[in-house]
């Protein structure tokens, strides 16, 4: 393994290392990196649309909206009446992860500003492998290897056989700063779910 840990003993401690680690790149990228199925409450926006950072689509997605507006979700759309936005991803190929919801053109009346909207579905940053990306797994092992030399430093002092302490650790890996800036969400993109 990249930890180079041999001594099983230390599997517990790698275990929780690398979930630091996978939670730190979600938290500093804003989205998850791992499958998760559950209903979120969100807001119409001012353009009569709703965003959210990546829904996957299954066949038990479903969306209700508050129809009369008290603030109780109660009436369920069908797929005729939204889409899902983008239709295509970077590379032209059919999305696999959607970030807005907008109504049909004849059901443009559906979706009305501040109203409340839940969707329920599977939501994660996951490739079509069900996987995360290949550079978000090289920069949770790239996270996961400071991690794991920390346990020898303590204090962050860096110590070289006869040359006694040599320095600090401190800041971020720039190589895992490259890796993950590509999946960072940016303030233009739709934050997660508000009420």
């Amino acid at each position: 393994s990249m930890l180079n840990a041999e001594d099983t003993s230390l599997d517990s401690v790698i275990t929780e290392i690398l979930e630091a680690a996978s939670r730190q790149i979600d938290g500093d990228c804003g989205r998850v990196f791992y499958s998760d199925t559950e209903a979120r409450l969100f807001r119409v926006d001012d353009t009569r649309s709703v965003r959210f950072v990546d829904l996957v689509v299954t066949d038990d997605t479903e969306v209700l909206i508050d129809a009369n507006g008290d603030d109780t979700v109660e009436t369920e759309l069908t797929t005729s009446q939204y889409r899902l936005l983008p239709l295509t991803n970077a590379r032209g190929q059919v999305s696999e992860r959607y970030n807005r919801l907008v109504s049909r053109p004849q059901a443009s009346r559906l979706l009305v500003p501040g109203q409340l909207v839940q969707v329920t579905s599977t939501w994660g940053c996951l490739g079509p492998d069900g996987h995360a990306p290949g550079d978000i797994v090289m920069a949770c092992n790239l996270r996961a290897l400071r991690l794991f030399a920390r346990r020898e430093t303590p204090l962050g002092a860096v110590a070289v056989q006869g040359m006694g302490m040599v320095g600090m650790i401190r800041g971020r890996d720039q190589d895992y700063q490259d890796l993950i800036r590509p999946w960072v969400i940016n303030d233009e993109e739709p934050a997660y779910a508000v009420t």
